[in-house]
């Protein structure tokens, strides 16, 4: 037996990207049409992103840590750590219930800085200020993410407030002036991310689009701020019900209309005879040689769902063309991405009168519970080993 490999096609022409069987030259630029511009990555930040050494490799096992400690905001969700634990598979972040963003006052409650504040308050002990929060992070690295964010114009804004005499009467405005130039890949500059206002000086002019942080301001809400961005600053469009068309994609009437194409099919044909399902496999070897140094599958999505699918078409290919199975009159499937993120498909089949099954032992021509010889068939049965026992030991 051989294992499948999935064979590529050739590169791109015009921007070099990688092309699998069965991706049209047209899947990533338009045969030179498009062209994607990226912000420039500081060199000290792309290093630590994709290098081996310690303190890389540190940073990203910790980067979420990293994160949180240089967040402007706090993020206020119900965790499922049940699907954070990489002993259980693939780290999966999972949320239950609302989710909000929490954004504290300037100026500190109690004697610790947290968030936004420790950009402009006791900036003398940042470093130390930040570690107290999330201990296990590395002062080195901490230190380098300090100096790697004054480019960012949000920071340069924040850092600019300690130059002033009192917060107490400051007023912050984040601006989201529907104005601005909103493409994504525009790097906003700091007069266009923050506006000082001081308290009690014509604040009748302040823009009902703007968030608004006072020196005790509490919590706010993304929620609100997302309806209010969407334009709904009205109560009577507030909850206006909006009918999706069958066009979009997982809608209710595009459920809906898959459910009775499937169910005519079944009054048509009959019962499906097969149930087949199809799981991606994280270390299949298309998707292993693909990888940069320290990467795992559940860092490249992209690479992992365009194997998967070239993999699947293959897969149709050998049912519906060469009838592995046998002749196939109708069938429907549809494809997944539940828990773990990694994409697998389900497929009911029915067959031609000539191809059903109506015996055990023509059953057991496709489907067997039992392990193969390890000797006649070594590369099969280490897959079946490795792949489809499972059990309370981790086997």
């Amino acid at each position: 037996m051989d294992v499948h490999k999935l064979s590529e096609d050739v590169d791109c022409v015009y921007c070099k990207a990688k092309r699998f069987r069965g991706e049209p030259p047209t899947f990533c630029c338009q045969k030179g049409q498009v062209f994607l511009h990226t912000n420039e990555i500081p060199e000290e930040l792309y290093r630590l992103y994709t290098e081996q050494e310690a303190d890389c490799k540190k940073f990203q096992e910790l980067v979420r840590g990293y994160n949180s400690a240089f967040a402007f905001t706090s993020m206020g969700v119900h965790v499922d750590k049940n699907m954070t634990s990489l002993k259980k598979g693939v780290y999966t972040f999972k949320i239950h219930r609302q989710l909000h963003h929490y954004i504290p006052s300037l100026m500190p409650t109690d004697s610790c800085s947290k968030f936004l504040q420790l950009y402009f308050y006791d900036t003398d002990h940042e470093s130390d200020n930040r570690l107290h929060h999330i201990p296990d992070l590395r002062q080195d690295v901490v230190d380098k993410l300090i100096s790697i964010l004054e480019i960012n114009p949000y920071s340069q804004f924040l850092r600019s407030l300690k130059h002033h005499d009192s917060l107490e009467d400051c007023i912050i405005i984040i601006n989201k002036d529907c104005k601005l130039d909103q493409r994504v890949y525009n790097a906003p500059i700091a007069s266009q991310v923050a506006t000082i206002w001081i308290e009690g000086v014509n604040n009748d002019s302040l823009h009902t689009r703007d968030i608004i942080l006072q020196s005790h301001s509490g919590h706010l809400y993304q929620g609100i701020v997302d309806s209010v961005a969407a334009g709904e600053t009205q109560g009577c469009k507030i909850g206006k019900r909006i009918v999706l068309p069958t066009s979009f994609i997982g809608g209710p009437r595009d459920k809906r209309c898959r459910y009775l194409d499937s169910m005519a099919l079944v009054q048509h044909y009959g019962k499906p005879d097969i149930f087949l399902t199809m799981t991606c496999n994280p270390e299949w070897e298309e998707i292993v040689l693909h990888f940069k140094a320290g990467e795992k599958a559940y860092n490249r999505p992209d690479l992992t769902t365009r194997v998967f699918k070239g993999k699947f078409d293959d897969l149709k290919k050998q049912l519906f063309e060469k009838h592995a199975l046998g002749h196939i009159i109708a069938h429907a499937h549809v494809i997944e991405f539940q828990k773990r993120g990694l994409p697998h498909a389900h497929l009911l089949l029915t067959m031609q009168k000539e191809s059903k099954m109506l015996n055990p032992d023509e059953y057991n021509n496709i489907v067997c519970a039992e392990l193969p010889d390890k000797n006649t068939e070594p590369l099969l049965f280490a897959i079946a080993v490795k792949h489809m026992m499972h059990g309370p030991c981790g086997i």
